[in-house]
């Protein structure tokens, strides 16, 4: 087994910035397929695109569950501090979206 550690402490509602890691999850997956094209940045570039288009296509059969982090303190309203993360976080997540395809938008169904 391989664990790989990240860097993340819960803001305000106890929801760890879920962007935030994803960034960190695939700065490491870029640099484990460097070797396999050959250091070829372009190469890389495109490898990483279609393993996260295999990947997407697989979570997209599963049923598009949400994963949110949350710290594990008492008495805290995972549903509702997760709704208050996620707004916070709107204009940020809108800004990056920016460049996307238009699209017919559909919700995520939350994790439980």
């Amino acid at each position: 087994m391989i664990e790989l550690g990240y860097d993340s402490e819960p803001d305000e509602w106890g929801v760890h910035d879920g962007v935030r890691l994803a960034r960190q999850l695939v700065a490491d997956a870029y640099r484990m397929l460097i070797p396999y094209a050959g250091a070829c940045p372009d190469c890389t570039d495109e490898l990483l695109r279609a393993v996260a288009a295999q990947v997407g296509a697989e979570v997209r059969r599963a049923g598009m569950t949400a994963i949110v982090l949350s710290d594990n303190r008492r008495g805290i309203d995972k549903a509702a501090a997760s709704a208050a993360h996620l707004r916070q976080a709107q204009a940020r997540t809108a800004e990056m979206l920016q460049k996307a395809p238009a699209h017919q938008h559909a919700g995520l169904r939350q994790a439980s």
